[in-house]
């Protein structure tokens, strides 16, 4: 087939090429696209050279997903027209050779999630028409500002998840100022970051997550056109800049992690579009500002947790409409939790709202989805669980713990039908607990403890099903623990310890028998304090009886001497 330019093998069961891929390539000069990818055994020979003409007209070059378990092979420098080259998520191992800096017509270039090693050649530098580069999830040790100093059409660059480590590269915004898409997160890169990624004017998306990064950070980053900002878990420190033009078009901002100060970044005054908020141990302070309430109308995720945020909660988040997870624990928060907390309608599955997935298109039909590794922290069950983007479009999730919150926990919270988690332990809530239908029967993760709840447990607690975790130690709950149902599975003493007068399995304090919510059998400890409530009675009538005695006697020998 002599005039074959395009041949489309994609997600077969192709198990090898006979004669090789050099072979093919080399007797078949005349494709421009050949498409193998996801043929997910496909074996045989890749490093044999058998490219013996001087001209090749192949453009695009897809083996993506096809377990090459191989080094990169030299000739692939050969094929000067090639415009795409996909090798991502095979078993590739080994450097990067320098002859793929002859390809002076790439555009896309894809080596990511393989096991490649050393650093990228210098010869990068060469591929002036390049315009997507990706290289992550690999084993990648060093980047030298020699590898970039050509490429001023480059929009995307992905480097995450390698061994990258010492600061990045002074000249980077000077060398690639068409950048849009900068992700440098999951590596060992330290020290503050270059001035010259002010160059920078069309980022929308940058993440420098989980590295070592320190310093300020500048605000000549925060461009209208910035639409996802990941800097958690590094050690910038300061106040979070102002930008004049503010962040109109921000989606995701992530600052966990960090040494932040001040109040919340008056820069998001206006970010009407936003939709995750995390602001998780750093040490912002101050109230919580009603704006926050009032503009995040898209807003699904707040977290705030372990700041140094004071005050009361705004009743202006209420108007978050869209909110799934609300997590303002671990603050110095006081006041009363609001009570119009019904206005939440994804809580009570009125609607739900499906994330952003940023995915770009490349050949093939091929999206490559920057969200489907990224992770966001929730506190639920008692740990610390990490989350995909996706499995959080199922998190419904509230968590008020260890803050100063004072009241009653509002009846609304039994109309979240979607609850998944709700923790209010360790603060000063009192009153009864409020769930008297069991229709939070999502519930997974229950916990009240520390607290000064009263009242009996509600029996129908043993209606939610799939609740998993349930605390409730360390209040003033009276009466017996209700076994039926659900509840009959929670066999930890330590789910109900300090509730002096709760009785009942599994708890070592028997209940009296008749009615079920009489208080429990007086125990030793019980006894000890009647008998000297009993002591006491008995000096006061000893002492009276003296005083009567005493009285009556002087009477007497008055009226005898008279």
């Amino acid at each position: 087939m002599t005039s074959l330019k395009f041949l489309y093998l994609s997600e077969n069961k192709f198990t090898t090429i006979h004669g090789g891929l050099s072979s093919f390539i080399g007797n078949n000069c005349g494709l421009k696209v050949f498409d193998l990818s996801s043929n997910y055994d496909l074996g045989g020979s890749y490093e044999n050279d058998s490219m013996n003409r001087n001209r090749y007209d192949l453009q695009v070059l897809n083996l993506g997903l096809t377990s090459l378990r191989t080094k990169i092979p030299d000739w692939l420098g050969r094929l000067k027209n090639l415009q795409s080259l996909y090798l991502y998520n095979n078993h590739i191992f080994g450097s990067i050779p320098a002859s793929l800096g002859n390809l002076s017509n790439l555009e896309y270039l894809d080596l990511s999630n393989n096991a490649l090693t050393g650093a990228i050649p210098t010869s990068f530098g060469r591929l002036l028409n390049l315009r997507r580069l990706y290289l992550s999830y690999n084993r990648m040790e060093e980047v030298r500002k020699e590898c970039f100093i050509q490429l001023r059409n480059l929009e995307v660059l992905d480097i995450s998840a390698n061994l990258l480590k010492g600061p990045l590269p002074t000249n980077l915004g000077n060398q690639m100022p068409n950048l849009t898409w900068l992700f440098l997160n999951d590596n060992l890169i330290n020290d503050s970051l270059p001035p010259s990624l002010c160059q920078l004017k069309n980022l929308n998306n940058l993440d420098l997550s989980n590295n070592r990064l320190s310093g300020m950070f500048q605000g000549c980053l925060l461009t209208p056109n910035l639409i996802i900002l990941d800097l958690s878990s590094n050690n910038f420190s300061g106040i979070f800049p102002y930008s004049r033009g503010n962040l109109p078009n921000i989606e995701q901002l992530y600052l966990r992690n960090n040494n932040f100060e001040g109040s919340m970044p008056i820069v998001l005054k206006n970010s009407k579009y936003l939709e995750i908020l995390d602001l998780e141990g750093n040490k912002f302070s101050g109230n919580i500002p009603t704006w926050a309430g009032d503009n995040f109308g898209n807003l699904q995720f707040l977290r705030l947790r372990g700041n140094l945020f004071n005050g009361s909660i705004p009743l202006s988040l209420c108007n978050l409409t869209n909110l799934q997870i609300l997590d303002l624990a671990h603050n110095q928060l006081d006041g009363n939790i609001p009570p119009s907390l019904s206005k939440f309608d994804v809580m009570t599955r009125k609607k739900r709202k499906e994330l952003p997935v940023l995915c770009e298109n490349n050949y093939g039909n091929r999206g490559i989805c920057f969200d489907d590794k990224k992770n966001i922290i929730q506190s639920i069950k008692s740990r610390d669980s990490n989350y995909s983007m996706q499995q959080l479009i199922l998190m419904v999730h509230i968590d008020l713990s260890k803050n100063y919150l004072v009241g009653s926990i509002p009846s609304e919270i039994t109309m979240f039908k979607g609850l998944i988690g709700l923790n209010l332990s360790h603060n000063n809530l009192t009153g009864p607990i409020p769930i008297e239908r069991g229709e939070i029967e999502l519930l997974e993760s229950l916990d009240l403890s520390f607290n000064q709840l009263s009242g009996p447990i509600p029996r129908s607690i043993s209606k939610l099903s799939s609740l998993g975790v349930l605390e409730l130690s360390h209040n003033n709950l009276s009466g017996d623990i209700p076994r039926e149902g659900h509840l009959s599975t929670f066999n930890e003493a330590s789910s109900f310890d300090g509730n002096i007068y709760l009785c009942g399995d599994p708890l070592l304090t028997k209940c009296a028998i008749g009615n079920p919510l009489d208080s429990p059998f007086i125990n030793s400890d019980n006894l000890d304090q009647e008998e000297d409530k009993g002591e006491k009675w008995l000096l006061y009538i000893m002492i009276m009886l003296g005083y009567a005695i005493g009285f009556w006697t002087i009477i007497i020998l008055k009226l005898k001497k008279s």
